[in-house]
């Protein structure tokens, strides 16, 4: 596996992980304070951080299929050809997760709650 490849693969999606958590936080914030039907507790907080950590993790998966991709098949689907693709769709669709996760969660919260 060639050293340069891999800092140009991690790199590349390291710096894109600023506008991916942006983007979901922004979505978050705004799903938060759009639904939310009651006090915000300590519990959701631990909630949201949570959320994030698994966001990041899903995230991670992007450099991981590269270096597979790179070390065990040695470039052969040349998936760094749809990076951007894969971000693109991975942020909009984490984006639509957070908004309709946060939506029934509070939803849900709501309707049933004593």
């Amino acid at each position: 596996m060639n050293e340069t490849v891999l800092n140009k693969t991690i790199t590349w999606w390291e710096t894109k992980r600023i506008i991916f958590n942006a983007f979901v936080g922004i979505v978050g914030i705004f799903s938060v304070f759009a639904n939310i039907p009651h006090t915000f507790g300590l519990e959701d907080f631990i909630g949201i951080i949570l959320w994030g950590i698994v966001a990041n993790i899903f995230y991670s998966v992007g450099i991981l299929l590269e270096i597979v991709n790179q070390y065990y098949l040695k470039g052969k689907l040349n998936i760094f050809l749809f990076r951007h693709f894969f971000f693109i769709i991975g942020t909009l669709m984490y984006m639509f997760l957070t908004w309709s996760y946060t939506f029934f969660y509070y939803y849900n919260n709501f309707i049933y709650s004593p």
